[in-house]
């Protein structure tokens, strides 16, 4: 099909909605509410609001009545909807997903394979590992977030053991060399306790869970670490080892713009709240707990990065001249803008495919000469083709996210 608008002009772009179970519920989601679907649906959750091309949930590209999968418009004419950069870069799909979330309880424990490791786990196991491509992804709060990223440091693992004698028993280790240690040593006693904990048998790990829960719940009731690991609990497996791991894990709350970039095998879970998320095209997850999902814990086990090294907070940079807050991860895959105002007009410069998003109020992708406007309400989208000339934007009362290739891409 080739649609009547030149490859210069914004399409519309339909979301693919998903209902995972940990998703908020009818109109509570945010997802429900900009998706549509959650006032007649008010029983039903709504976890994810996808725009992109993967295969697994191609949005749609529209114009007038008719309607296109994204991903079989991109091969229709990739030159002009994804330019020569892109191309050369990244082959003939687009290289980001935009995804919305309205996370009501804690999703699994995972972490995302590189690009090496992402191609070799598709060969050997497609139906879990659905593609050959990484996923690092970025994080922008939209309401208060919480969520689990990357190990704590050292000290404060220590001084949670102190509180667990029965699992430092378990794993092998001496909390009198625990204390001391540092470097190398320190991160092969986290190790050496990692491994016990996804190795143990099922009734031993039941049993290191209940006498956590005890002794956490007597030691301090309000620590947020101990209150979201006795929610957890509540609605896992006795003996999921998610459970004890998340312990270890770095807990994060992000403020309303506030952003975190979450690279290759860093652990992490989220633990609620609404944001959007940009990252590559990809639907790769190990999951190693807190999931009825598939879980792959020797995979996970070899991938996952221990130390306590990585910071994975990003602010944004502000860019006065063109209006825009823009996140720009260390990643050519991708970065995100966020336009965000009342009655004001901004530049938009990225080159390359681009897809805009409407979260508040309404946005007006400025048409010039022979390209025509096109106004965005709360929870519309666009896709832009390389070709397509770069609109200015105004926006009414309007709060608007883009997602484009990052100029590393072009280096």
């Amino acid at each position: 099909m080739v649609f009547p608008l030149p490859y210069t002009s914004p399409y519309r772009l339909l979301g693919i909605v998903q209902r995972y179970a940990w998703g908020k519920i009818g109109t509570s989601s945010l997802v429900g509410r900009l998706s549509g679907f959650g006032q007649s649906e008010n029983t039903s959750p709504f976890a994810e609001l996808w725009f992109g091309a993967h295969p697994k949930s191609s949005s749609v590209v529209k114009s007038g009545s008719d309607e296109l999968p994204l991903d079989q418009f991109l091969r229709s004419a990739p030159l002009e909807t994804l330019g020569s950069h892109s191309l050369a870069h990244f082959g003939a799909s687009l290289p980001f997903l935009f995804k919305v979330l309205s996370v009501a309880r804690p999703l699994s424990i995972q972490l995302h394979p590189d690009l090496k490791t992402a191609g070799e786990l598709f060969k050997r196991n497609p139906r879990q590992y659905p593609d050959g491509n990484h996923k690092p992804e970025l994080s922008v709060a939209i309401s208060q977030v919480q969520l689990l990223c990357g190990m704590k440091p050292y000290c404060e693992i220590v001084a949670l053991l102190a509180r667990l004698p029965e699992l430092v028993l378990f794993a092998g280790l001496d909390l009198a060399l625990l204390t001391t240690a540092t470097g190398e040593k320190a991160l092969e006693h986290v190790t050496r306790l990692v491994y016990a904990i996804f190795n143990a048998p099922s009734a031993s790990r039941a049993d290191l869970i209940r006498l956590a829960s005890r002794h956490l719940l007597s030691a301090d009731s309000l620590d947020p670490d101990f209150i979201w690991f006795q929610r957890a609990c509540s609605m896992s497996a006795a003996d999921d080892p998610g459970l004890l791991f998340m312990l270890l894990l770095k807990q994060i709350s992000l403020e309303p713009g506030e952003s975190v970039y979450i690279p290759a095998n860093l652990p992490h879970a989220y633990l609620s709240g609404d944001l959007v998320e940009c990252m590559a095209n990809s639907d790769n997850v190990v999951r190693a707990g807190l999931t009825d999902k598939f879980i792959d814990t020797a995979t996970f086990l070899s991938l996952v990065h221990l130390g306590a090294d990585q910071d994975c907070r990003l602010p944004a940079i502000h860019d006065p001249e063109e209006g825009v807050f823009i996140y720009a991860p260390p990643v050519p895959d991708f970065q995100l803008r966020r336009y965000s105002g009342s009655e004001i007009s901004a530049a938009f410069r990225a080159e390359g495919p681009a897809i805009f998003f409407c979260l508040k109020g309404s946005a007006t992708l400025r048409g010039t000469g022979s390209v025509s406007s096109l106004k965005l309400q709360a929870g519309q989208a666009a896709f832009l083709p390389a070709m397509g000339a770069r609109p200015p934007i105004d926006l009414h009362e309007g709060d608007l996210f883009v997602a484009s290739c990052s100029p590393k891409s072009n280096d």
